[in-house]
């Protein structure tokens, strides 16, 4: 899969399905709309992207982040998995989030094809978060690409996403996590050394740290799997 820093990385004359969303956890909702996306781009002949951010725009708009659900190099790898070909990972800041839904299509566009935006009913871009599903469909009509809609998907009642994600890990409960994700919880960090407390509790420990904050799971004790 090839990563691109920016949305002015796109390569000219490029043919292209898109589909945007900060994608934390990939979890089987954004699964649904990704594999909308790959068909769609099959469909239309056309190389399948999506659209990423780093940081999160949270932090831009709101002053703080949720702790993320995964790494953006664990996203990257997942994103490949599902058949992405290329992933834009946009540094998101207070100049990206100022432009206008039509403004920022329009720059998408300029010199390259796009053919469909994957969205859900809830999916909102540009400024103000006025790039909502009905004026998108308009300006698609304008700049001649489908916008391919994708309910989103629901599980005990409530509806899939990072957010729910998040209260059942906080709430410990993994397994509940690990049916929603469609595989177990991982997080990603760099072994630090800690206070060898290994000694008195007579076993082994790895103490992590991580560059972002990262969605942890109640204090306990888990069964886990480790790998580097």
């Amino acid at each position: 899969m090839r990563v691109l820093g920016g949305i002015d990385e796109l390569p000219a004359g490029l043919r292209f399905a898109l589909t945007i969303g900060m994608f934390d956890g990939v979890h089987r909702g954004h699964q649904r709309a990704l594999k909308a996306l790959v068909r769609s781009a099959r469909q239309f002949k056309a190389s399948p992207v999506v659209l990423t951010f780093d940081p999160h725009p949270a932090q831009v708009l709101r002053g703080s982040a949720p702790p993320l659900l995964c790494s953006v190099e664990e996203k990257l790898a997942r994103l490949a998995t599902l058949g992405v070909e290329t992933t834009v990972v946009q540094r998101f800041d207070q100049v990206f989030a100022d432009q206008p839904p039509d403004e920022f299509l329009g720059r998408l566009c300029t010199g390259r094809e796009l053919v469909a935006l994957v969205m859900t009913g809830e999916s909102a871009f540009g400024r103000d978060r006025t790039g909502i599903l009905a004026t998108v469909k308009r300006l698609g009509a304008q700049m001649k690409f489908r916008v391919v809609e994708v309910n989103r998907l629901e599980s005990d009642g409530g509806t899939l996403s990072s957010t729910r994600l998040r209260e059942l890990l906080a709430d410990g409960r993994l397994s509940d996590a690990r049916r929603l994700l469609g595989r177990p919880y991982t997080v990603t960090g760099t072994v630090v050394e800690g206070d060898r407390r290994g000694r008195t509790l007579g076993y082994p420990t790895a103490n992590l740290a991580f560059d972002v904050p990262v969605a942890l799971p109640l204090d306990g004790v888990y069964a886990v799997r480790a790998g580097w």
